[in-house]
């Protein structure tokens, strides 16, 4: 049972970045962007998008992230709004696939109640619903380099976008320390971790919500 987990695991992580990943380079190659195309990001190639160290990470702590797609913002014809669109593709992403196995799963419990008693489908579906939710609300976080830092640098100034991005070299270092900080706080208080309290919130009420539209609850 472990085993098939981490299998299951394994194969919704994969589609998770992948669709985020290349939802970002789709939106700046409609915009006019080359950059994606020339790079190979338009490609369902997971070597092509996965950082290792991000992939374990969301393996196994349902956060993390995938190698950054370069992008020519000077080849859109608004370059705020290019910027905004394509930053905020990747997480809009991830909450669409969460929303569409949300009503896959409501679907197959309305033709048979009994799945619910099928502990394999709904680890599937929990775990395609959390990480794809998990990867869209981690990626808003508005810290550089991720895409919520990008959307707020959407709508500032030059200057004040250059200085916002000189904390992209420590960007990654200040979320793993929120991240930890929040995991201690949780071990001396013995509180649920924040993020996850809020993940499992978010993706509790979508799939409530679901449900009784299909009239299941």
């Amino acid at each position: 049972m472990i085993l098939l987990e981490y299998l299951i695991s394994f194969i919704c992580v994969i589609i998770a970045i992948v669709a985020h990943e290349m939802s970002h380079a789709y939106m700046s190659y409609f915009l006019g962007d080359p950059t994606p195309k020339e790079t190979g990001r338009l490609s369902l190639n997971p070597l092509k998008h996965i950082d290792p160290i991000g992939f374990v990470c969301m393996l196994f702590f349902r956060v993390g992230w995938a190698r950054p797609v370069r992008i020519n913002s000077e080849y859109y014809k608004n370059r705020r709004l290019g910027m905004f669109l394509v930053a905020f593709a990747g997480p809009l992403m991830n909450f669409i696939l969460a929303l569409l196995g949300t009503i896959v799963y409501a679907i197959i419990v309305k033709i048979n109640v009994n799945v619910l008693l099928n502990e394999n489908l709904v680890y599937i579906f929990n775990y395609f619903i959390l990480i794809n939710m998990g990867l869209g609300m981690f990626n808003l976080i508005p810290i550089p380099p991720l895409d919520g830092s990008r959307i707020v640098g959407s709508f500032l100034t030059a200057n004040a976008y250059n200085g916002y991005m000189k904390a992209e070299r420590y960007g990654f270092i200040i979320v793993i320390g929120i991240l930890f900080l929040d995991e201690i706080i949780t071990g001396i208080f013995g509180i649920t971790p924040l993020f996850d309290t809020v993940l499992d919130f978010l993706a509790s009420g979508m799939i409530t919500t679901i449900f009784k539209l299909f009239q299941i609850i």
